[in-house]
């Protein structure tokens, strides 16, 4: 029994197998960098692929693989239709492009939530000024 962890990461595409000790047997890596396109960074699908089967080929029989685990980079994504076609260039951690909406979303859902919690969000601060006052004066 063996178990194969690969990983996607932002500098090397890496691949893991280990034995039921969790020893490491065998192991290979692609070292990859993003470009910036159009004004997105990003990684290059086909490249991804290329580095999976160069990471995969460090690796010793493949066969008794029962178990594999695949991982990400933490702040990147990729977005698929139906039928796995790439609807958008890979995303990464690099790029601010969601800055704009992420703040008019942060402003919309914050602004809702005070409205809906107005009153308990007065009496609080009122609180917190009667105590702060009651602690400062004799």
């Amino acid at each position: 029994m063996s178990c194969l962890g690969v990983e996607l990461g932002s500098t090397r595409i890496k691949a893991v197998k280990i034995d039921k000790e969790y020893s490491p047997v065998s192991s290979g890596d692609y070292t990859w960098a993003s470009e910036f396109k159009n004004g997105i960074w990003t990684y290059d699908i086909k490249e991804a692929w290329t580095g999976l089967k160069a990471a995969l080929s460090g690796i010793d029989n493949l066969t008794d693989v029962e178990y594999v685990a695949i991982s990400g980079m933490m702040h990147g994504y990729l977005a698929f239709d139906e039928n796995w076609n790439l609807l958008v260039p890979f995303r990464t951690w690099q790029n601010t492009i969601t800055a704009k909406a992420a703040a008019e979303l942060t402003e919309l859902l914050c602004l809702r939530h005070l409205r809906k919690n107005e009153k308990k969000m007065k009496r609080l601060k009122n609180t917190l000024i009667k105590g702060c006052l009651r602690k400062l004066m004799p």
